[in-house]
């Protein structure tokens, strides 16, 4: 891709505030110069963002809002922005490059904890970012040495062919909150063409606090993954199982140890948890060894949370989702 590539970012939000407008300033503020930054609030404001294209939705989902976004860019290039995310200057001209290889389809690079983001935010980082708690989707919220192919990318800092965008039909408007981004990525990777991972390509994403938003943020990333994995089998789907099939084994394997007075049995489980909370306490100081009690605890807490949100989802027929989930 060359200086000339043309790139639209966009970025849908409910209503303008801080975040919205340090979002935007990074945008303006890249060394790649030709950029259109589409913006889709809910409503018509009293005030625009100079320079950028303005679509009021309504109260409208988020994959809904960035499908009217893609109908109005002109760009070679889409870049996904989250709106409580802020870009690095060279996010563009670092990403772009990757695109020189045919066989590459999306890219996106870590979506990072800001530095300003409180003790509870870094938790939740942490938390994502560790290898027990975020499994293969941790590479999202750090730097790693290489660019990698990877199963799904994130809509916080993703970047795709405009016209191969347009082939997979965009973003899954009726069935998701937070898993169409992984579905356009596995449609992709369907098509013979990699989701890359990048190092350099990066954003800084504010987290919700530990633990109530967190959790909550678990629990329904469980819920949607449930319902992918129904629409789109896999064999990378056995990962989005594993936290249920664990601590629903754990419990099983021990209530039938004290109900039949088995000892091997309650052995057998107590011993399989103890690794576990083991592993999840070294991957927490691996981390952040002084927050590794609190970020060891959230790991437990959000493979309960996902675990309940993937079971909901299992037995569960597609539902709208709310947006206050998001």
């Amino acid at each position: 891709m060359s200086d000339e590539t043309k790139v639209s970012i966009i970025i849908p939000y409910k209503a303008a505030d801080p975040w919205v407008e340090a979002s935007v300033a990074s945008c303006r503020a890249q060394t790649h110069k030709n950029v259109e930054i589409i913006l889709l609030p809910d409503s018509a404001e009293d005030r625009s963002f100079e320079g950028c294209t303005m679509i009021p939705t309504g109260p409208i989902f988020p994959a809904t809002k960035r499908n009217l976004g893609i109908a109005k860019a002109s760009g070679e290039i889409l870049a996904f922005l989250d709106s409580d995310a802020r870009a690095e200057p060279d996010w563009l001209a670092n990403a772009l490059k990757y695109f020189d290889s045919a066989q590459v389809g999306t890219v996106g690079g870590p979506n990072l904890t800001p530095p300003e983001d409180d003790l509870w935010q870094h938790v939740s980082g942490y938390i994502f970012s560790s290898s027990v708690g975020g499994g293969p989707t941790a590479i999202r919220y750090k730097v790693v040495p290489k660019p990698q192919a990877v199963k799904e990318l994130p809509s916080c800092n993703l970047l795709v062919r405009r016209e191969l965008f347009k082939q997979i039909g965009g973003f899954d408007e009726a069935d998701f909150l937070t898993a169409e981004d992984a579905k356009a990525c596995y449609e992709i990777e369907n098509l013979g063409l990699q989701n890359l991972y990048v190092p350099d390509a990066i954003v800084y994403h504010h987290r919700r606090q530990a633990y109530k938003g967190h959790l909550r943020q678990a629990h329904r990333y469980g819920f949607d993954k449930a319902l992918l994995v129904k629409e789109l089998p896999s064999p990378y789907a056995v990962f989005n199982f594993l936290p249920l099939v664990f601590l629903v084994g754990v419990v099983a394997l021990m209530a039938a140890g004290l109900a039949t007075g088995t000892t091997a049995l309650i052995c057998i489980g107590g011993s399989a948890l103890s690794l576990y909370l083991l592993a999840a306490l070294v991957s927490a100081a691996v981390e952040c060894p002084k927050l590794a009690p609190l970020i060891a605890l959230g790991i437990v807490l959000t493979h309960v949370a996902y675990a309940w949100g993937f079971l909901k989802g299992l037995t569960r027929s597609k539902e709208k989702p709310r947006p206050v989930d998001e």
